[in-house]
């Protein structure tokens, strides 16, 4: 089975020995049922395995800012944020408009995996995982970012904002109810001391793509979405 893979343009080309793709099914039926709950697991190692990978975490994700230092990585992770030490060790991040975002540390041979979906970001995500990093003794100026393909502006619609997201926040609102929860992501890297050329952003957004899996693109369309894209991440040496 040849999955259809995207990855990253530039951001850590200079390190080869991080890995990372990009999975979705193109919304291709025969390809689909890959992606289905049942089988979801099961295809991410395998494609894991493909990559080089011994062991694949999968985080239980919760849509919060949980953050985890993860030393000695078990079957069952719950949080939106893992980040790893040991090498040949891949996360996995599932996905359908969240941002699956990959944090580097090339010097120390260390990352974090993020899945930061609407409430984990407005819950600042990526503050905390940068927090974390930098206690376990990362350097911010050296962190490498890469935000994949997820919701865009136009389809970043929170009619109900004022309840749903913190006061801080609704500054950043692009009327009438919009917010770019890519520009969010990335003013918050930024504001633990990233470089803005250590960041990059996919520009794709799942919603307008029919090459992934969208939640408001199927809720708009009445559907039910039964599937997810997923992001394989981590060093390979």
């Amino acid at each position: 089975m040849d999955l259809p893979t995207s990855s990253p343009d530039s951001i850590f080309s200079p390190f080869p020995f991080f890995k990372i793709k990009i999975f979705n099914p193109k919304i291709l039926e025969k390809e689909s049922d890959h992606f289905a709950p049942p089988f979801l697991r099961d295809t991410i190692c395998v494609e894991a395995k493909k990559m080089g990978f011994n062991q694949v975490l999968i985080p239980s994700l919760m849509h919060t800012s949980k953050t985890l230092l993860v030393e000695d990585p078990k079957d069952q992770v719950e949080a939106d944020s893992v980040i790893v030490t040991k090498p040949d060790i891949a996360v996995a991040i599932t996905h359908a408009d969240c941002q699956a975002t990959f944090i580097l540390d090339a010097e120390s041979k260390k990352f974090a995996a993020v899945h930061a979906g609407w409430r984990g970001l407005f819950q600042d995500i990526y503050k905390k995982s940068i927090e974390k990093m930098v206690d376990s003794g990362s350097n911010p100026k050296n962190l490498f970012v890469f935000i994949g393909p997820s919701l865009g502006l136009s389809w970043g619609t929170f009619i109900n904002y004022i309840e749903e997201i913190p006061e801080y926040y609704h500054q950043m609102l692009i009327k009438p109810c919009n917010f770019d929860l890519k520009n969010i992501a990335k003013m918050q890297c930024i504001s633990m001391g990233i470089p803005e050329k250590n960041i990059e952003v996919s520009p794709l957004c799942t919603a307008e793509s029919d090459a992934y899996f969208s939640y408001r693109r199927a809720k708009k369309g009445g559907i039910e979405l039964k599937a997810r894209n997923f992001t394989i991440g981590g060093f390979c040496l």
